[in-house]
Order: C-alpha cells, then structure tokens, then sequence
C-alpha cells in the first residue's frame, strides 16, 4: 500500500512502490536492532538481543535461503554498521547508556564470527540524543550519523557528527545538525539507513496503525538539515497494529527492500520487491 506520492521519483529505491516478496526468515530467540548484508549478498549480519550475528544465505540476497546463525560477540545490542572494507564494526549497547558504541575489527571482511574487541566511545555528552537505536557513517567513514529520541522528550531525530580520523569516534565533533522525522507521528523510530552516496534516508518504527518505513531525500548529499519527507510504506499486510520496524536495509541498486518486523505475532526479516 503507497501511502504519498512524488512525480517523477526513480522507481529503484522508492519504498511506496514496494510489494511483499512472500519471502521472509524468523530469528531464533532474537529481535533484531539493525541488519547489513555482505557486498556479495551471502552473510546478512544482525545485532539483536543476544548477540552480533551472522546468517548465511545459500541464494545471495534471498531471505528465504538463510540459513542457522552463527554468534558473532556482545550482549544485548541495538544499531550496527560495518565499514565499507568490512574491516571494522560497530554496535550501540544498549545495557550501559544509550549514546555508548562499541567498536570491533574483523580478521576476515565481513565476518563477525572473526572479530576482536577494541572498546567504547561514549558519545553522551556530545549528542542531543537520549536513546540511540541506529547509527551510520559515510563511505569514507568522515560523517557519523545517531538517530533515536532526544533528551528530555520523544522526537525521533537524526544527529550528524564530523571525524576528523576515519572510523575514529574519538574525534567525534557534533555539526549542532540534526532533523526530527515528520513523515508519521512514530511511537518509535526504531530504524535508520541511509543510502551510499547519502541522497537518500529510510527511517522505520510504528505508528497507531503498525509498521512503516518513511522515505526522506538530502537536498545536500549527507547534511540533515536539508532532508524532505518523501513518501511512506506502511505494512498493511501484517494486520497486528503492534507491528514496529525495528531494522531496514536494501540490495546494492535499491529494487529489495529488507525489513526485520517485530510484534506479537512477527518476529522475522521479511523481502518487498520495488518495481
């Protein structure tokens, strides 16, 4: 179900034109906080309750095909991002405070079963943000990216930060930007992505009637200041209104949109075909 529209927008990439694959993979004893697939569309990484983890799919970039999960490390996790070398991870734990990130490095790309611990970056005193539940960086891990609720309310918001290192949060400075989402009235923003070449941002949670992915562009590749709210999917086909979308991600040319929907009666990572 498309719920607005916009002239002329490509149909790769555009969540309104979304359609359910009927394809779909349950986790085990998990709720998943973010996901990223491998370039080669063969190990789709979680970070969910539990643990990192790790799938592998037997026909790249088919949800259907995953297979039983490997642990990867740490306890209770929320967002995830893996650098574009696959070389580094990281990961909001969310049992300390809602603003720390954990990082690790991979022996071998993309494989989270290989990792090592490297530490935390503490970013609370810095960020506008109360709870944290996505994260992202640019391709040249310059541009750093938070989106949760801000402190001392309930707007869901998205917060850029500037690295002076790549991948380096300990050079973390605040751009004094961010953007509140104004597509639905969410109870929860649970999810963020943000496309490569950031001109384009997905956001997900729940509204009074269920899941929904909201679609914003840049006006300015990568400044928040300059998003506008594009166009919506809501999830109409899982009739429980409890249904939060907690993690997005997409195939490399923007025709699969995965989600990880979660409510009393879903927990799993579902497929939508854009055409």
């Amino acid at each position: 179900m498309t719920i607005k529209s916009h002239k002329g927008f490509d149909i790769k990439w555009n969540v309104e034109r979304s359609s359910y694959a009927d394809k779909q993979k349950a986790l085990v004893n998990q709720r998943a906080g973010s996901m990223v697939w491998s370039p080669d569309g063969v190990w789709l990484t979680y970070s969910a309750t539990g643990a990192v983890s790790r799938y592998t799919a037997s026909t790249p970039w088919d949800v259907s095909t995953l297979g039983t999960y490997e642990i990867g490390t740490g306890s209770t996790m929320a967002g995830l991002f893996v650098s574009v070398d696959g070389l580094q991870g990281f990961t909001i734990n969310n049992t300390d405070t809602f603003a720390l990130v954990e990082e690790f490095v991979f022996s071998i790309p993309h494989d989270v079963t290989s990792n090592t611990y490297v530490g935390a970056h503490d970013l609370s005193s810095i960020t506008v943000l109360d709870k944290v539940h996505s994260i992202s960086f640019s391709p040249d891990g310059l541009q750093y990216f938070m989106s949760g609720t801000r402190k001392g309310g309930s707007i869901g918001t998205i917060e850029s930060f500037t690295l002076s290192s790549p991948y380096d949060l300990s050079t973390a400075v605040a751009d004094n930007k961010t953007f509140a989402y104004a597509g639905d009235t969410f109870f929860t923003a649970s999810a963020m992505y943000i496309r490569f070449n950031g001109t384009k941002m997905y956001v997900g949670g729940d509204d009074v009637n269920g899941g929904v992915v909201d679609q914003y562009e840049f006006g300015t590749a990568w400044d928040v200041e300059t998003l506008t709210f594009i166009s919506s999917y809501k999830f109409t086909e899982l009739t429980d209104d409890t249904t939060d979308i907690q993690a997005i991600t997409f195939n490399p040319i923007g025709t699969v949109m995965y989600v990880f929907a979660n409510s009393f009666t879903t927990e799993a990572t579902r497929q939508y075909d854009i055409s």
